[in-house]
């Protein structure tokens, strides 16, 4: 009978997990969990102690994300800028071949012949004066 009674107490009494404390006491996972969601770790001496280390890094990320959102923030306009060079350089390409073909001496004559102004072109060659 007294074997029987030591496994069901052994059975009933399941370990629970244990932390030391700084204190030297031990304290259960549980405990631990309801201190933290409850706030009374933020009232321990060895964390009031350290509140300005963790203020510090809690600024310094605030930094960090800042100086994040500002470089993809540049990044996003160099991009837009970049597109329209892109975009002016091909339409600076477009008009200076229209500028091109507009100048030739056959579409002159053209648009000459299509306003209807009545001008021949000269028989005699160009003669260059030179200094």
């Amino acid at each position: 009978m007294n074997l029987f009674k030591f496994k069901k107490d052994q059975q009933s009494e399941p370990k629970k997990p244990t932390i030391v404390d700084s204190d030297g006491d031990n304290v259960s996972v549980v405990t631990r969990i309801k201190e933290f969601i409850a706030g009374d770790v933020f009232l321990k001496e060895t964390v009031q102690k350290q509140f300005l280390y963790v203020g510090l890094l809690f600024l310094l990320s605030l930094i960090y994300v800042n100086n994040r959102f500002l470089y993809e923030k540049e990044l996003r306009a160099v991009e837009k800028l970049r597109n329209e060079v892109v975009d002016l350089k091909y339409r600076s390409l477009t008009l200076s071949k229209d500028v091109r073909l507009a100048g030739r001496r056959a579409m002159i004559i053209e648009r000459l012949d299509a306003m209807g102004v009545d001008l021949e072109e000269s028989a005699k060659p160009i003669i260059i004066i030179e200094d």
